[in-house]
């Protein structure tokens, strides 16, 4: 069917996945499903966000931003941080741990993609 939406899990974790809609339109969409929550972006969000997540390093002294996005940390008071990402639409923050799996995440999407090509 030409309306139809193809979809494909593109990589997971433990708790997270990563999956790709191809439209009929000719779009790309990227969904990144985090527990309950699930950020859909477009093409181009997509690559936003793996610019912004190539350049944190762990531990910016100010918050990292893109034109779309940001990623920050906040000190909650003991020995955890919280990791911080805006989104046009939403922000989401992740304990130390969380943020590690994330960012395997998308690092383990961009490997699978760039041996796509």
């Amino acid at each position: 069917m030409p309306d139809e939406v193809h979809t494909e899990e593109l990589v997971a974790t433990e708790n997270y996945i990563i999956w790709i809609s191809h439209e009929p339109d000719g779009e790309t969409g990227f969904h990144i499903e985090l527990g309950q929550v699930t950020a859909h972006l477009f093409r181009e969000e997509w690559d936003e966000l793996l610019a912004l997540m190539a350049k944190f390093d762990g531990d910016p002294a100010a918050p990292l931003e893109s034109e779309n996005m940001a990623i920050s940390t906040l000190e909650a008071g003991d020995d955890d941080d919280f990791y911080y990402l805006e989104l046009a639409q939403a922000t989401l923050n992740f304990l130390p741990d969380d943020w590690q799996e994330f960012a395997a995440l998308i690092q383990s999407a961009r490997d699978e993609l760039a041996n796509r090509r």
